[in-house]
């Protein structure tokens, strides 16, 4: 099921709220240490700075924070670039559909996207990388599982990165890496969802926060696989997480929330 975009906002707007007041413990020092955070497409404000850019990913590595969540897209002459929507309207107020043009082309017309290549020249190895794929067509399949294969060949899968998606059809098309490296996105639809990753030994499973019950954590983490909630904006909430013991913190505060973390620590240290 697609929720729109205004729903879903809505939706982690009203959770968030309700949770920010929801008074939580402070987390022992072992689990706020191993927690950790994805920044979701990096610090933007899309006024300034643009998601997904190398100019939003750059003040999360600054700021040590874990990792970053990016979307990729295929560009006319099969280049994986990293933007979210199928076009460039929403986000560059251009009129270029990411499908429809060469790379070169692109590079000229919205110089702020950066391929995939780019970005893992340049934080690969320093933060791990929650690869999203989109749904959309694979005109060569083969073609584009060894580019992602060379692309990422210097990274350890697992350790450096994973591939995420709302639909996990997309997985079908990575053969190059084992299925643990693979994380359905749910939005509302934990149950399907869940079943699979137990059915095919993906690496766990991520979606919001509000619909994730501690019977699905307890059940992926008794099978080996780990858990990611998003999107977390408040102290409160930050901490329900991890003393749920969630492994991946989704969120949009990525900098507010890692800056947190290091106070708490400092403070009880």
């Amino acid at each position: 099921m697609h929720i729109p975009e205004w729903v879903r906002n809505t939706f982690i707007y009203s959770s968030d709220f309700m949770t920010r007041y929801w008074p939580q413990p402070n987390p022992e020092i072992s689990r706020l240490k191993k927690c950790k955070i994805v920044s979701h497409r990096g610090a933007y404000d899309n006024i300034q700075i643009m998601e997904n850019t190398i100019a939003a990913f750059d003040p999360i590595l600054e700021a040590g924070v874990w990792g970053i969540e990016l979307d990729i897209r295929w560009t006319k002459d099969l280049v994986p670039v990293v933007i979210h929507d199928e076009d460039c309207k929403r986000v560059f107020n251009q009129t270029v559909r990411i499908a429809d043009v060469k790379a070169s082309v692109l590079k000229k017309r919205v110089p702020q996207i950066p391929t995939l290549q780019e970005v893992v020249e340049r934080y690969g190895g320093h933060m791990h990388l929650m690869i999203e794929l989109k749904k959309e067509r694979y005109p060569d399949p083969e073609y584009q599982n060894k580019v992602l294969s060379q692309i990422l060949d210097k990274c350890e899968a697992g350790a450096d990165y994973h591939f995420i998606s709302l639909h996990p059809v997309m997985f079908n098309y990575i053969q190059f890496t084992d299925s643990d490296i693979f994380l359905p996105v749910s939005e509302a639809n934990y149950h399907h969802l869940s079943y699979l990753a137990l059915q095919h030994q993906y690496g766990g499973i991520t979606g919001h926060f509000m619909f994730l019950s501690r019977s699905y954590v307890e059940k992926h983490h008794q099978a080996g696989q780990k858990v990611g909630t998003g999107f977390i904006a408040s102290e409160n909430c930050l901490y329900r997480e991890i003393n749920r013991g969630i492994d991946w913190i989704f969120t949009n505060k990525a900098i507010a929330l890692q800056t947190l973390i290091r106070k708490t620590l400092n403070q009880i240290e």
